[in-house]
């Protein structure tokens, strides 16, 4: 059986549940809140290119998952390591649901995402992805591991 990113994920956000604080004097996040950042940061994919929406929202010691690829870790490593594809691509997603720890402090996400070439809309690549958020001492969302799989396109 292959192991993909999407359980190395879920593996990561559990080991990281037992090591999370929660922000000083900030309240929970519900779901709804967490899912609109999500939806925020799949908009500056959208207007800025996938590497500059994962530098604004990576945490700087983030974990990359790509699928059949090695990890790829640190915000400044995945970003460069996205700077060519962003030029020819422009990746979107939509969250479909998620949970944020009852501490408010960690979350996850997962939905669909779309690819298509930027000079002609065509879509190249689909498929689902899962995010791990971390909350910042600011209350801001940042994700921590970014995982993906992806879902052969239609013929």
């Amino acid at each position: 059986m292959r192991c993909n990113g999407i359980w190395i994920g879920l593996t990561w956000l559990a080991a990281l549940a037992g090591c999370a604080t929660t922000p000083p004097g900030l309240p929970p996040t519900n779901i709804d809140e967490l899912l609109a950042v999500d939806r925020d940061f799949s908009e500056t994919s959208r207007q800025h290119g996938f590497a500059g929406a994962l530098d604004a929202y990576l945490v700087a010691d983030a974990v990359r998952l790509p699928q059949d690829a090695p990890p790829v870790f640190g915000r400044p490593n995945i970003v460069a390591a996205m700077q060519a594809s962003s030029k020819q691509f422009t990746v979107t997603w939509e969250p479909e649901s998620g949970q944020v720890a009852d501490s408010g402090d960690l979350g996850w996400t997962w939905g669909r995402y779309l690819a298509v070439k930027r000079s002609n809309g065509e879509p190249v690549s689909r498929g689902k992805y899962l995010n791990v958020w971390e909350r910042q001492p600011d209350g801001s969302w940042r994700v921590k591991i970014d995982a993906g799989s992806q879902t052969p396109m239609p013929q």
